[in-house]
C-alpha cells in the first residue's frame, strides 16, 4: 500500500482522538473508497488502550450485510491487536428466540434492520443489555456507519451512550457539523480513490458507446492488471426502470464479445444472469451472487440495478458507471459513484509485479450520467491551451545506490548495529508498508534470506533517512521526465472562495459563467494578481486529469502539483506553488509540518529551475502580506508582488 495513505489515515484518527476528548458528537467524512473501516478500527483501539471501559456499538445498514463486512474487518484487526473483543449481534431464528448478547466483548456491530419496532431487540434485550454495561461501569461509544441514513430507533436510545461518532462519505451537513474530513483531493492524491471521467449524460442511446468502451478497457484490464473489471448500470424504479432493463439486455446481448451481465433486483425472485455458472436458487442466493460478483476472477462483466449496490459493497473492480437512473438525491449519486471508484489494487500497489501503465488504468472512473458531477459542488471545465510544461522526476532508488555505490547492506554491517527486540512477524511486516514501491523493490533485492529480512525490518527507518539523504542530492538525482499541457478537461469543488476570472485558459462547460472557485484564500488573492496582469496564458493547474508534476523528497518520495502556470510574452513559463502558513483549521494542518515541505520543496524548486529553465515560485501568505520565493537559473532569491511583476512582464 502506498506510504501516504497510511499517513492520511493515521492524521484523521489522530484529529479524531484529539476531537473525541472535548466533544461528545464528532463527524467524520471521507469519501467512499478511503478506508473508512480500517480507520473505524483504528481509532477503536487506540481508545480501548486507553481505557478498558470503552465499549463500541457499531451501527450499520442493512439487516446483516454491511455489518458482518465490519464485524470481519475487526477480526482481522482482533489478530494483530487482542485488546480488540468483536462480537456480530444477529438473530439466529425468525422468532430471534436465541438472540442473547454477551457481556465479555468491547465491540458490538449491530444491523439496524434487527433493531425493529416488532423485534424483541428493540423491545427490550438490547437496552437492557446497554443498561448492565453502565452497571459495570462501562463507558458506551455509538459509532454510526452511513451516518446520513435516519434511524431513528437508535436515534431514540442515544441518552444511553457517553458519545457519539457519526462517519459518512456524504453526511448532511444540514444536520451535522463535519469535524474531521479527508477531501476528494487528497484522498485522489495519495491514489487512494480513482479520478473522475465524465463521458456523457446517461442518455440510452450512449450505451453502445459505453459498452465499446467497457470492451476496450476489459482487455486492457485482462492484460495489465489480471482483473476482470465491471460496468454498473443504474436504471431507473418502477415500470419505467423494467422498460430501460429490456432494451440494456438487448443492447449486450447484440455484442459479439457475449458479455455475461447480472440483474440485481430489490426482490429477490427477480434476479437474473446470462452467467450458467451462478445460476443457481437457494435461500442464500443474494449474499453469494454478491460475493461472486464482487470478486477480481468474477466472470460478470456488467451488473444492472436500481438502488441495491449504493451502500455497503465492495467491489474494486468496477470501474465504470452508467447512471439512466434520473434522481435528484446527491446521496444516492454519490454512493453510486462510489462503488466505481476504489482503488482495485490498492494492497498490491508496493507489489514489483505492478508497472505504471497498470495503476494509472487502475485509478480512472469512466462515469455516464446526468450528474452534473454528483450534483453537488464539483464544476467541469475545458481549455486548448497549448502551453507546455517540462516536468522533473528523480532517479530510481536502484539507479542512486549505483550512482552513490551504497550497498544497504553493507551499510547496515558498518553504520547500525542490530538490537534484539520482540516484535512480533505482523509488526515488523507493517515497515514494509511504510516504503514506497521503489524502496520495497530495491531493498527486496538483498534480502537473500530471514536473517537478512529482520536486519532490514528493524532498520527500516535508519536506511530510509539515508536514502532520502542520497536522493536529495538533485544534482545527482534529478532529470526532466516529460514535456506536458494542461489537461484538455478537468473539474473543480466549488466553495465560497470564488473569483471572477475571464482572461484565463479555462472555459466553463455547463455555462458561461466565469466564475471559479479556489481551496484557499491565499490561492484566491493569488490567482486575482495573475489575472489582473491582464495575460491569457496562464491558469490554474486542477489536480483530475493534470500531468504536471515535479518529484522531490519530503520524508519520503513526493509529488508537487503546481497551483498556477503561466506563459509571458517572451515565451517564459512560470510555476507558481501558493502556500500559507496562516493559521488553519483543517484537520491535517501541522504549522511546523508545513514549513518543514515550504523547505523541502525550495530545495527541489531551486534544481528544477535549473534543469528546466522554467521559472519556479512559492508565494507565501503571511498575514496579509506576501513573502515570495523566487527560483530562476537555479538561484534562490525573495521578492513582493511588485518586483514579481516585473520579472513577469517585463
Amino acid at each position: 500500500m502506498n506510504p501516504e495513505i497510511l499517513k492520511l489515515q493515521e492524521k484523521a484518527v489522530n484529529s479524531l482522538i484529539s476531537m473525541w476528548k472535548s466533544k461528545d458528537i464528532i463527524t467524520f467524512k471521507s469519501p467512499t473508497g478511503s478506508g473508512k473501516t480500517i480507520m473505524i478500527c483504528d481509532f477503536m483501539e487506540k481508545i480501548i488502550s486507553e481505557d478498558n471501559d470503552a465499549i463500541f456499538l457499531v451501527s450499520s445498514l442493512s439487516k446483516s450485510e454491511l455489518a458482518e463486512q465490519n464485524h470481519e474487518s475487526f477480526l482481522n484487526k482482533s489478530i494483530t491487536s487482542p485488546i480488540i473483543k468483536p462480537f456480530l449481534i444477529k438473530s439466529e431464528t425468525p422468532e430471534e428466540r436465541g438472540l442473547k448478547i454477551p457481556f465479555q466483548f468491547n465491540i458490538y456491530s449491530l444491523p439496524i434492520a434487527l433493531f425493529k419496532e416488532k423485534s424483541k431487540l428493540f423491545q427490550g434485550i438490547f437496552t437492557n443489555f446497554l443498561k448492565e454495561m453502565i452497571k459495570k461501569g462501562k463507558k458506551l461509544y455509538l459509532i454510526k456507519d452511513e451516518a446520513h441514513i435516519e434511524t431513528k430507533h437508535i436515534d431514540n436510545i442515544s441518552n444511553f451512550f457517553d458519545k457519539i461518532l457519526n462517519v459518512s462519505a456524504t453526511p448532511k451537513t444540514t444536520k451535522m457539523h463535519i469535524d474531521v474530513e479527508i477531501t476528494e483531493q487528497e484522498a485522489l492524491s495519495v491514489n487512494l480513490i480513482k479520478s473522475k471521467k465524465i463521458m456523457g449524460t446517461g442518455e440510452l442511446d450512449e450505451l453502445d458507446d459505453a459498452l465499446e468502451q467497457f470492451i476496450k478497457v476489459k482487455k486492457e484490464y485482462n492484460k495489465i492488471l489480471n482483473i476482470n473489471p465491471c460496468l454498473l448500470i443504474q436504471i431507473s424504479n418502477e415500470e419505467k426502470g423494467l422498460q430501460e432493463l429490456g432494451l440494456i439486455l438487448k443492447k449486450i446481448e447484440n455484442k459479439k464479445e457475449k458479455l455475461k451481465w447480472m440483474y440485481m433486483a430489490s426482490d429477490i425472485r427477480d434476479y437474473d444472469t446470462n452467467d450458467i455458472a451462478i445460476k443457481i436458487s437457494n435461500k442464500n442466493k443474494k449474499r453469494k451472487w454478491k460475493e461472486y460478483a464482487k470478486s477480481n476472477e468474477s466472470l460478470v462483466d456488467i451488473i444492472i440495478s436500481k438502488m441495491v449496490i449504493t451502500e455497503g459493497w465492495d467491489i474494486p473492480r468496477a470501474c465504470m458507471l452508467f447512471q439512466i437512473r434520473d434522481t435528484e438525491s446527491k446521496t444516492l449519486t454519490e454512493q453510486m459513484i462510489g462503488r466505481v471508484r476504489r482503488n482495485p489494487i490498492l494492497n498490491k500497489w508496493n507489489s514489483p509485479y505492478i508497472p505504471n501503465e497498470a495503476r494509472e488504468l487502475a485509478m480512472t472512473a469512466w462515469i455516464w450520467g446526468d450528474i452534473n458531477d454528483y450534483n453537488r459542488g464539483f464544476t467541469r471545465v475545458k481549455n486548448n491551451s497549448n502551453i507546455i510544461v517540462k516536468t522533473t522526476e528523480l532517479l530510481g532508488m536502484k539507479q542512486v545506490y549505483e550512482n552513490a555505490n551504497f550497498n544497504p547492506k553493507q551499510y547496515l554491517i558498518n553504520e547500525f548495529k542490530i538490537i534484539e527486540n520482540n516484535d512480533n512477524i505482523f509488526d515488523l511486516a507493517k515497515k514494509w508498508k511504510t516504503l514506497t514501491i521503489d524502496e520495497y523493490n530495491t531493498y527486496w533485492e538483498y534480502v537473500e534470506n530471514i536473517n537478512d529480512w529482520v536486519n532490514f525490518t528493524y532498520a527500516i527507518d535508519k536506511i530510509k533517512t539515508e536514502n532520502h539523504r542520497l536522493v536529495e542530492e538533485y544534482d545527482k538525482t534529478m532529470t526532466i521526465a516529460t514535456e506536458e499541457k494542461f489537461s484538455i478537461e478537468s473539474y473543480f469543488e466549488n466553495t465560497n472562495i470564488n473569483l471572477e476570472i475571464d482572461n484565463w485558459i479555462w472555459k466553463i462547460v455547463e455555462s458561461n459563467s466565469n466564475e471559479y472557485h479556489f481551496d484557499s484564500n491565499a490561492e484566491k488573492k493569488f490567482a486575482r494578481f495573475l489575472r489582473d496582469l491582464r495575460l491569457n496564458t496562464w491558469g490554474k493547474n486542477f489536480y483530475p486529469n493534470s500531468k504536471i508534476k515535479f518529484q522531490y523528497i519530503d520524508d519520503t518520495l513526493k509529488a508537487s502539483y503546481p497551483d498556477f502556470i503561466l506563459k509571458d510574452f517572451s515565451n517564459t513559463v512560470h510555476i507558481f506553488e501558493v502556500k500559507s502558513i496562516n493559521e488553519s483549521n483543517h484537520f491535517n494542518f501541522n504549522s511546523e509540518e508545513y514549513k518543514r515541505k515550504i523547505q523541502a520543496l525550495r530545495r527541489a524548486y531551486k534544481y528544477c529551475s535549473k534543469i528546466t529553465k522554467q521559472n519556479f515560485y512559492i508565494p507565501v501568505l503571511i498575514g496579509s502580506n506576501w513573502r515570495i520565493y523566487t527560483f530562476i537559473d537555479g538561484i534562490e532569491d525573495e521578492k513582493n508582488l511588485d518586483e514579481l511583476k516585473k520579472i513577469i512582464t517585463t
